[in-house]
């Protein structure tokens, strides 16, 4: 495959840029993706027949409001299966600007740098039972007024109220109010207006794949003898901060030796020795909130002839599915049907190794459209359409024990793909000491 393939299928190449602003180069344009997203929203609301739509999730409060995401209220962060109340945000129909319902105090902070946005604090501290059954009742009571009286303010009282994210208590709550709440529409709304990327948006992911490449770069002369997997874990952390991108702490893979095969999914403090695999994905670094995830595998020494093998393999499997199957107007049955079937891992069923070949879309977070595996994409397809952006990983074992794994962030064209990420597979990274 011609090197510059690499780069864009068209033989052009795509030109990455920096995470600050010029007067004399256009990048990343800020208020365009503000209004862009937001508008993709309002475009669903009209689709599933939604006067306004009750957002909770904290990517869906991101996309649509461009606010800030706060740790310690995101959903891998939070007590329970996810935050609710704390903050949350509604899109109504009619009304130009989001409202964003923030957390306390911090709502005169956003107001104050967000003019594109109505700012109200939120009326719900907390709407699970954390604070008692009886408080979660009344809190939430006081939630639904809030959003009944700013449904009818808005001028979309009586219309449909679509929910990101299924909440009995209060979904019940709202019904009780006289307000039609439909969840499913709310989370495919949402859904459908993440799923292809918008100009900016495709480069704000392609700036957090040059953050990525540079963790990557400094785990390739780091390895050695020695140095821990959390060594690893450290060394991308602290990379990505200095470059500007932001990342969850802990949110890495790192498996080395036995236990890159099957793949652990998590990392230790396990020490490397001579001759190990070790695999490294950078899905913990983001900039600008858009995700990464990008597999590489390295060598602690030099690479014995069965691992350079499983390497070859997983390199095809994750090139030729591409290369025959991904455009727009294509299906994700035309790339799924090219990775390896669940007999050629030794298993009955293709749920057993459903993470073993598979494609994620990604954005504000990990698991957008599309989603595509053997396991149900060959029997349900969905349309691949411009604009959409995954990541397409393999692995293999090399039957001693250990294992590869690769993955690569893919931009949907009309006609074939651009590859985001852009670290060469052409053979495994050895890492001499």
């Amino acid at each position: 495959m011609p090197r510059i393939r690499r780069y864009h299928p068209s033989g052009v190449l795509i030109e990455t840029l920096g995470t600050m602003q010029l007067d004399w180069q256009e990048r990343i344009n800020m208020p365009r993706m503000r209004v862009e997203r937001r508008e993709k929203v309002r475009e669903q609301l009209r689709n599933y027949n939604l006067g306004a739509i009750l957002l909770n999730r904290d990517y869906h409060i991101k996309y649509t409001c461009s606010a800030p995401r706060f740790e310690y209220l995101s959903e891998t962060n939070c007590y329970g299966p996810t935050m609710i109340g704390m903050r949350y945000a509604m899109l109504f129909e009619p009304v130009e600007k989001a409202t964003l319902y923030e957390h306390g105090g911090i709502a005169s902070q956003i107001e104050r740098h967000a003019p594109w946005l109505n700012v109200k604090y939120a009326h719900a501290g907390l709407i699970d039972t954390e604070a008692g059954k009886a408080a979660a009742e009344m809190i939430t009571k006081r939630m639904v007024n809030q959003i009944k009286e700013d449904m009818k303010a808005a001028g979309v009282a009586g219309e449909r109220l679509g929910f990101d994210f299924y909440h009995p208590r209060l979904e019940q709550a709202l019904k009780d109010a006289g307000i039609k709440v439909d969840t499913q529409a709310g989370i495919d709304a949402m859904a459908d207006a993440m799923a292809c990327k918008t100009s900016d948006e495709v480069e704000c992911t392609r700036i957090a794949c040059t953050i990525g490449e540079a963790c990557h770069a400094a785990v390739k002369k780091a390895i050695m003898p020695g140095l821990r997997e959390s060594d690893i874990v450290r060394i991308m952390n602290d990379t990505a901060m200095k470059l500007g991108g932001n990342t969850h702490g802990d949110a890495w893979c790192v498996c080395s030796g036995p236990d890159s095969w099957p793949n652990q999914r998590t990392w230790t403090d396990r020490i490397l020795r001579p001759g190990e695999v070790v695999f490294v994905d950078v899905f913990g670094c983001r900039w600008n909130e858009y995700h990464t995830c990008q597999y590489l595998t390295y060598v602690c020494g030099k690479a014995w002839p069965e691992i350079r093998e499983a390497f070859k393999k997983v390199a095809t499997w994750q090139r030729e599915p591409l290369e025959k199957g991904c455009k727009a107007g294509n299906t994700t049955a035309d790339i799924a049907k090219w990775f390896p079937s669940a007999k050629e891992w030794g298993a009955e069923e293709e749920a057993a190794v459903s993470g073993n070949a598979i494609c994620h879309g990604i954005g504000l977070h990990h698991f957008e459209r599309p989603l595509i595996n053997r396991e149900w994409s060959l029997d349900h397809p969905i349309e691949l359409k411009e604009g959409m952006v995954f990541a397409i990983e393999s692995q293999c074992g090399d039957g001693l024990g250990q294992g590869v794994r690769l993955e690569d962030i893919v931009h949907v064209l009309k006609d074939g793909y651009e590859l985001l990420t852009v670290w060469p597979i052409d053979d495994i990274i050895e890492c001499p000491y």
